[in-house]
């Protein structure tokens, strides 16, 4: 594991997205991008799909909601800290192919107090933005 790689491995997380040891999870895995940026590179197989090869709209949803946990987390120095998602924009562009690479990548654009407001992408290996995402995020004391 890299300096850059943010690993949730504990064997008692059950998180559908993260979690290297839900069977039935996504088991992604993050990387700090610089700038405070958070990064997953993707490849959804066939089983995640909502139409014939192309993800369902719930689980793209998923790998930028995902992403922004951890970008949370990580601005908030802390990656057991309790953050959740207030609300969440999605603008579906173009359809996300299965089983091709994908980068999902997430920017903290601003703060306010226990408030944090993301801006988020899926795209393409050839850099096609597919997904687009905005988000406010809280901090739980």
């Amino acid at each position: 594991m890299s300096a850059d790689e943010i690993v949730n491995d504990e064997p008692d997380n059950p998180c559908f997205a993260c979690s290297p040891h839900n069977p039935r999870g996504l088991k992604m895995r993050f990387r700090r991008a610089g700038g405070g940026a958070i990064e997953c590179r993707y490849v959804a197989g066939p089983e995640l799909a909502g139409f014939q090869g192309v993800v369902h709209g719930g689980i793209q949803a998923t790998l930028l909601d995902d992403t922004m946990a951890f970008a949370a987390r990580d601005a908030v120095d802390d990656h057991t800290a309790s953050v959740v998602t207030v609300e969440m924009n999605l603008k579906y562009r173009r359809p996300v192919p299965v089983g091709a690479p994908l980068l999902v990548r997430v920017e903290l654009e601003r703060r306010k107090g226990r408030q944090m407001f993301f801006s988020g992408e899926i795209r393409s290996e050839s850099g096609d933005v597919l997904t687009q995402a905005q988000a406010r995020w809280m901090r739980l004391d």
